[in-house]
């Protein structure tokens, strides 16, 4: 039982009792939940029976709580002896909350008595509850010792000393002091030493007291608790070793209360600035928790929805257009199509302009001609160039160019050839057009004069890489080049020579067109002709293709999403309101969740306020 005694704001004495639920058998239920039992109670002679209701009602949870309110104590007893579903001990309590104008502010915890002899689960209750109650610091435990048995068997003096090894904030009660027969000479001398602090074993700096119950008897003759107290008061004055303690301040239930209230009240005085920065964090912490949750809805529902495919579609054509601060969606688009137009790239014809590419090594290229790759780079050189794609020599362009022929012969002849190469070309999407004849002209150019160069100027493979330079014609200064190896002169040196000479506009291309022909010029300009319509397909489509994406997908969906959601809502059906009811229901978890973080709110704004005028 949790009972809590207040002398403060009151004219008239009262008594409620609740029932405290914060267990389903032994587990934790993460709500603590305290249901009123019954009226307040306005006569002092109907509390025992209503706690005794109470307990019942706690350790029968497969009963309704309401059900005990009316039972009689002869009821309650027949019902402990023949349900075989009753608990003996539970975890959740009774809560006893009473209003005294006459009485002192105190709050305390009666635990069930430590057991021995009971199944091992009911032991394991009662002591984890003892246990659980008393390692609290700012508790203190009061252990009620029977004068009656020997303190060094009581179970709950030891718990008391495990969890207050100093003895700080344990207090000893002895009872049942009318037990204790005048031949007991040792034991009145061990518990007069123990009243009066003479104890070296057993020494508590709270100290002891001791305290006289009334009798079954004197509870049935309705004695009051003045009458109850005068009887104790004779006792102790009249009844030796009681009589022979020099101090009757710790004699009497109503020291042992003045005491505990003193005791209670400077704790209270010292623990009250942790008491409240605790309480300020666990409140900063339940707002920071009610901030997380989805803020509940409050206006229509219809009107909610509408507003959010509003503000949805808004945001949504915000990232398309790029019109929001995070452009982090039109930053990935970009990547996206930079890495298509480096895939589109990797599809360039692998051309190598001698007879066999098995044997063709890329010579070091003059900056006029180098600037070709530089612009358009070919897969010979890439580094993502894939394994599948074949190299293609001058032999192979040779047999290309053969083999059409060889096709257009057999369609004339052959039916099925016919057939077949109609399917082909049935296939094609479109024609290999393009009006950019200008670009396309001027790539085929330098293409034909980059392939050209290669096929004039290989590279050894046993040539040493050593510096060279050519001045109008001059040989290196260093050496002279072997004879066995062919060395041209710079191209930019032989054009400045023909430029003094007269001819002046004059590029890179056109030195190219002095190489005389060796029998493959036909497949040189097939290369020049394919490489230069590759690139004037490649940069149409790398800006077509995102192009469209963009128009055609990511802004004709940003623009037509709201109209279709909703008409999609269908919002002249009956049903309407019930649905959009229904789509915005909160998940039942957050609402359980809000309730308990606001029940936690009030309760902690409350704690706040009573703390601050204390």
């Amino acid at each position: 039982m949790e009972c809590s005694i207040s002398a403060s704001g009151t004219t008239t004495w009262t008594c409620q009792i609740s029932l405290k639920l914060q267990y389903d058998g032994n587990q934790p239920r993460g709500t603590t939940t305290t249901i009123p039992f019954g009226p307040k109670i306005l006569d002092k002679q109907h509390v025992e029976t209503q706690i005794r209701r109470a307990q019942a009602a706690i350790l029968s949870p497969h009963h309704a709580p309401e059900s005990f309110l009316q039972r009689s104590v002869d009821e309650l007893r027949d019902l402990i002896n023949s349900d075989p579903d009753m608990k003996q001990f539970s975890r959740n309590a009774v809560v006893v909350d009473i209003e005294d104008p006459n009485g002192t502010d105190l709050f305390f915890v009666d635990l069930p008595g430590l057991i021995q002899n009971a199944d091992q689960e009911e032991i394991d209750i009662v002591k984890d509850l003892v246990v659980d109650y008393i390692a609290e610091d700012q508790t203190i435990i009061l252990v009620t010792i029977p004068v009656s048995d020997d303190i060094e068997n009581q179970q709950a003096v030891k718990l008391a000393r495990e969890a207050d090894p100093d003895g700080t904030r344990t207090i000893g009660v002895l009872t049942k002091p009318d037990t204790l027969t005048v031949g007991a000479i040792n034991a009145r001398k061990k518990w007069k030493e123990l009243l009066l602090g003479q104890s070296a074993s057993h020494s508590l700096k709270l100290g002891y007291y001791c305290v006289r119950l009334a009798e079954d008897s004197e509870r049935a003759g309705n004695i009051s608790r003045e009458a109850m107290d005068q009887r104790a008061s004779v006792f102790f004055k009249a009844t030796p070793p009681w009589s022979e303690v020099y101090s009757h301040d710790r004699l009497g239930i109503p020291n042992l209360v003045r005491d505990l209230s003193k005791m209670l009240m400077h704790i209270i005085e010292e623990s009250l600035p942790r008491l409240k920065a605790e309480l300020q964090q666990n409140l900063e912490q339940c707002l920071r928790d009610l901030d997380q949750l989805p803020t509940p809805i409050i206006v229509d529902p219809a009107t909610e929805i509408l507003n959010r495919i509003t503000n949805f579609c808004r945001d949504l054509q915000d990232a398309i257009y790029g019109r929001n601060t995070n452009k982090e969606f039109i930053h990935k688009n970009r990547a996206a199509y930079q890495l298509f137009k480096l895939d589109i790239r990797e599809t360039a014809p692998d051309f190598r302009p001698s007879e066999d590419h098995k044997k063709y090594i890329k010579p070091t290229m003059p900056d006029s001609l180098a600037e070709t790759e530089e612009e358009f780079p070919s897969s010979l050189d890439s580094t993502k160039k894939r394994a599948t794609m074949q190299p293609m020599d001058l032999s192979y362009v040779r047999r290309v160019i053969k083999e059409p022929i060889v096709h257009s012969r057999l369609a004339s002849v052959s039916e099925e050839g016919r057939k077949a190469l109609d399917e082909v070309l049935s296939r094609e999407k479109s024609p290999l057009f393009t009006q950019n004849t200008h670009y396309l002209n001027s790539v085929y150019v330098n293409w034909l004069a980059f392939y050209k160069y290669n096929r004039h100027h290989p590279r050894q493979e046993q040539e040493e890489q050593e510096e060279q330079f050519w001045a109008y014609g001059a040989r290196s200064a260093r050496s002279n080049p072997s004879p066995s190896v062919s060395r041209s002169p710079d191209p930019r040196t032989v054009l400045q020579l023909l430029n003094d000479m007269g001819y002046p506009g004059l590029d890179v291309n056109d030195l190219a067109r002095l190489h005389p022909t060796d029998g493959f010029e036909d497949e040189l300009a097939v290369m020049a002709d394919v490489r230069a319509y590759f690139q004037v397909s490649y940069k149409r489509i790398i800006d077509h293709v995102p192009l469209t994406i963009q128009l055609s997908l990511n802004q004709a969906l940003a623009d037509s999403l709201q109209g279709y959601l909703i008409n999609e809502l269908d919002l002249g059906k009956q049903d309407a309101s019930q649905r959009f009811h229904d789509l915005l229901a909160e998940d039942p978890d957050n609402t359980t969740r809000r309730d308990y973080l606001e029940s936690r709110k009030k309760q902690m704004l409350d704690i706040q306020q009573k703390l601050n005028k204390f």
